[in-house]
């Protein structure tokens, strides 16, 4: 790594490594060993496609990636998105009793899915949390009609604050740790 650090910034290798350290968790979900070879020689596509892979396999469907939709099961499509959670630093500033001026920070895990407006199947999410051992990766899977009548837009945001109780966790289906 250190050879590395002469070409690229500290950042872009934090992200590469990170990246790699997230498709080999998702290849170690597969329970075949020889799909897990076989997506060991895929190491370095993009992460998301890698997921659609593990997907498929969990699922016992096909990647298709055709007519808007990514899997297919019998006469059955569905769509599945990956993301990973990132943590973000919320600043708010409030104006004290005494007229001075405080500010709190708090931090929220989000993740972000897009491209969903010319979806129109069930919707399988898989959620990379690098900060959450015990639920590394989490599988949501929501049929059609309420995720399009909760997501009116191309983009969603999905929330994972310790006290959330967002619609979308009432499809949790599966959790894996690290």
């Amino acid at each position: 790594m250190n050879s590395l650090s002469k070409i690229t910034t500290s950042k872009v290798l934090k992200d590469a490594y990170n990246q790699s350290l997230i498709a080999k968790r998702l290849i170690n979900l597969c329970t075949d060993a020889g799909l897990r070879k076989d997506l060991r020689g895929l190491l370095g596509c993009p992460t998301d496609k890698m997921a659609e892979y593990v997907m498929a396999h969990l699922l016992e469907s096909k990647v298709t990636d055709s007519d808007g939709s990514d899997f297919i099961k019998g006469k059955k499509v569905s769509e599945g998105k990956f993301a990973s959670i990132r943590i973000i630093n919320n600043k708010t500033k409030y104006k004290r009793k005494n007229g001075s001026y405080g500010e709190t920070i708090t931090k929220s895990r989000v993740t972000h899915l897009g491209n969903l407006k010319s979806k129109d199947c069930d919707l399988h999410i898989m959620i990379c949390d690098p900060f959450d051992v015990d639920n590394y990766f989490r599988m949501f899977s929501i049929p059609r009609d309420i995720w399009k009548a909760k997501w009116k837009g191309n983009r969603a945001s999905l929330s994972f604050a310790e006290e959330s109780q967002a619609w979308f966790h009432d499809y949790h289906v599966r959790t894996w740790s690290v």
